[in-house]
């Protein structure tokens, strides 16, 4: 009879749990909105920088975005006495401006036209304010204020491939403070098991009590062979804690983040392919930017692998990243370096990052890895190449790497030959090397294809992108030198760029090169900081 008793109780605890959901469900779905958009631009944009709902009102009649280019999901939230929508930076980047643009439909199908505040492209985070006065039956949600643990129940809210909306999925917390490989979302992430689908991005991850646990953000893709495959129950959302903070940092500051500037330019060997996505070593310093903060004790250590970074151990690039996004202007950072078993720590304080100083990120980073100066016009960002004998003394320097590594990998077969023979024999090979190189110019070991596209003396650039880890691209117009930092910053962490040169016919632009970036005949992936 008490096991009888016992089981009854559990059950009836059960039932309660459910009812208690149910009503929460039907409370904040009326904070739900699809994004749609109408208008897109050239481009992609990159940003840096009471009463219980009527819940059957949703499902009356069918949503109709027929016309819609995209959409997405998000949710409503109040700041000031202000109601905002929050969603994923890639759900509105391609938007055209205008007041036509971005459009949010409303629990009762009621169409909102809304304008961008403020947004960033590392987070995946953008907050719409509305043009036309929000109605009553836009009920906002809060952002849930206990840590959440393992094992936690979550639901995703959302419109799933832009026909769905309302839909929730169930699942919990698979784990905590996860890095994102890709064009946004770089860390800060939960997994979880509550189902995401596309039109999902931006809607929120809600806890039990009916608050924002985190923002839905990615789903998990993998590859085999030449297929790719969703994996339904690896799923990602910007943790609740740092978005709230995103967001009123964002709201408090005209829609930027405020970040410190260190001026510097690391490297990780990048193994890039459909298969391995991650590089082989520690990320290096291979380079420090002129006039930066730590330049004076930094450019010593050029070539010194990073080891940490304010005594966190750095095995990546986006460990690096998460570490120093942390650290405020005006801060001090200590950076530990390695370079041949000795170790080194430097510290300095930061800036704060401004237009000026992404500008000189853009300018150093073409120089140092394409030997072209980049400079504003009214029609683009103009490239003109350098002299071409510092490019010759570098392809020759890669020349002699690649003989030097290829030479190592062969010379075993000749074991037992004196010294002389050997040299004798070294002797050929080098000269047969180099009259391949000759005959192919730069070989294929370190042929860079960013030598075709800057093929002219000036080149006019309209735009750059990337490419992610699916070979998926995103593509940033670049109207100043302050734009393309803020684009190279998203792009050169993937190790390969995309070049759009500018029709002087058009207001389009064309010939499209994917380029690796290349430092010292090897390709790398690139943080600049």
């Amino acid at each position: 009879m008490k096991t009888l008793y016992t089981i009854s109780l559990l059950g009836l605890l059960a039932f309660n749990a459910i009812g208690q959901i149910e009503s929460v469900l039907d409370e904040k779905l009326s904070a739900i909105v699809t994004v749609a958009i109408y208008e897109s631009g050239d481009h992609d944009r990159v940003f840096g920088f009471g009463e219980s709902a009527d819940v059957p009102i949703a499902y009356k009649g069918i949503l109709d975005l027929a016309e819609a280019q995209s959409s997405g999901s998000g949710f409503v939230l109040s700041y000031n006495l202000k109601k905002y929508v929050v969603t994923n930076a890639h759900v509105i980047n391609s938007a055209a401006e205008g007041d036509n643009s971005i459009v949010c439909y409303s629990i009762n199908r009621t169409k909102y036209r809304m304008r961008v505040v403020g947004g960033d492209s590392f987070y995946d985070l953008a907050i719409l304010e509305f043009i036309d006065k929000p109605g009553p039956e836009l009920k906002t949600m809060s952002f849930r204020t206990e840590p959440l643990k393992v094992g936690t129940q979550v639901y995703s809210l959302g419109n799933p491939l832009g026909k769905y909306p309302y839909s929730v999925t169930d699942g919990i917390v698979s784990a905590k403070n996860r890095t994102l490989q890709g064009l946004t979302a770089k860390y800060g992430y939960l997994q979880h098991t509550a189902t995401v689908i596309w039109g999902n991005s931006g809607g929120p991850l809600m806890d039990t009590e009916g608050n924002v646990a985190g923002i839905n953000t990615r789903i998990e893709i993998t590859e085999q062979g030449f297929s790719r495959y969703i994996q339904p129950q690896i799923n990602f959302a910007l943790e609740h804690k740092l978005a709230q903070e995103l967001i009123i940092e964002l709201l408090e500051n005209e829609g930027r983040l405020i970040r410190s500037y260190f001026g510097v330019v690391f490297a990780q060997n990048n193994s890039y392919s459909f298969f391995d996505e991650d590089g082989d070593e520690k990320p290096y310093l291979q380079n420090v930017i002129k006039g930066s903060p730590g330049e004076a004790k930094l450019k010593p250590l050029i070539g010194s692998r990073l080891v940490s970074v304010n005594g966190n151990k750095t095995g990546n690039l986006q460990e690096a990243l998460g570490v120093m996004e942390q650290i405020e202007p005006g801060e001090t950072v200590k950076f530990e370096f390695d370079k041949d078993g000795t170790t080194s720590e430097v510290s300095f304080i930061t800036k704060e990052l401004t237009s000026e100083m992404l500008g000189s990120l853009a300018e150093s980073f073409f120089e140092n890895f394409f030997e072209v100066k980049m400079k504003e016009t009214a029609d683009g960002i103009l490239a003109t190449r350098m002299e071409s004998s510092a490019k010759a003394s570098k392809k020759e320097e890669k020349e002699d790497s690649g003989f030097e590594e290829l030479w190592e990998e062969t010379k075993g077969a000749y074991e037992g030959y004196s010294k002389e023979e050997l040299d004798s024999v070294k002797t050929f090979f080098k000269e047969l090397y180099t009259s391949f190189s000759s005959i192919f110019g730069d070989d294929d070991l370190y042929y860079n294809s960013s030598d075709d596209f800057f093929d002219e003396d000036e080149t006019l650039i309209a735009a750059v992108g990337t490419v992610d880890e699916y070979g998926m691209g995103g593509t940033y117009g670049v109207k100043s030198l302050e734009n393309l930092g803020a684009a190279l910053r998203i792009a050169t962490i993937t190790g390969k760029l995309k070049f759009f040169k500018k029709s002087y016919f058009s207001s389009y632009y064309f010939d499209d090169d994917v380029v690796d970036i290349m430092d010292s005949g090897n390709t790398v992936k690139i943080l600049l900081y």
